[in-house]
């Protein structure tokens, strides 16, 4: 019986990037919500015909609180902020030519689970946290790939 001979898979990282992703249909009821029926901290938002007359907030104690909600909302829906995702990715090619391994390779993209919800107007101290936690994530996972860490370590970084 001929034994079938495993082709010598070689992989590398081609590079590694931090991407920014805006979230295109964010969850903002943390904020509130638009109402034709007023709530308990309700802000007066429109008197338009097809617009909502009230805005309800939420996770509020008082009306102060309940404005600057309001305000937030605002600058969602007027594009002056978003919401968006962090996550690491990774570009990783794969050859399983032994002849030639530049005539046989496949390229696949690697990513951390990446975190949600973030606004877009964060401090950068925090959004370099996110960033970190989420590199870390990536390394975990390309080590149970396979590689090593001198392969994740010298793998190019770019920011999206």
């Amino acid at each position: 019986m001929r034994r079938l001979r495993v082709p010598n898979v070689r992989k590398k990282i081609d590079e590694i990037c931090i991407r920014h992703i805006v979230d295109e249909y964010p969850d903002l009821t943390f904020l509130g919500e638009f109402s034709d029926t007023p709530g308990q901290f309700a802000i007066h938002h429109s008197d338009n015909a097809g617009e909502f007359r009230y805005f309800n907030a939420d996770n509020v104690s008082n009306e102060a609180e309940a404005r600057e909600n309001y305000e937030r909302m605002l600058q969602f829906n007027n594009g002056d902020i978003c919401m968006k995702g962090i996550r690491a990715e990774a570009k990783i090619v794969t050859s399983f030519n032994l002849l030639d391994p530049s005539q046989s390779a496949t390229m696949n993209r690697i990513s951390s689970p990446g975190l949600w919800g973030i606004e877009s107007d964060r401090n950068e101290e925090y959004v370099k946290e996110i960033e970190k936690e989420e590199l870390n994530e990536l390394r975990d996972i390309l080590t149970l790939l396979g590689f090593t860490s001198e392969q994740i370590d010298n793998a190019p970084i770019k920011r999206d």
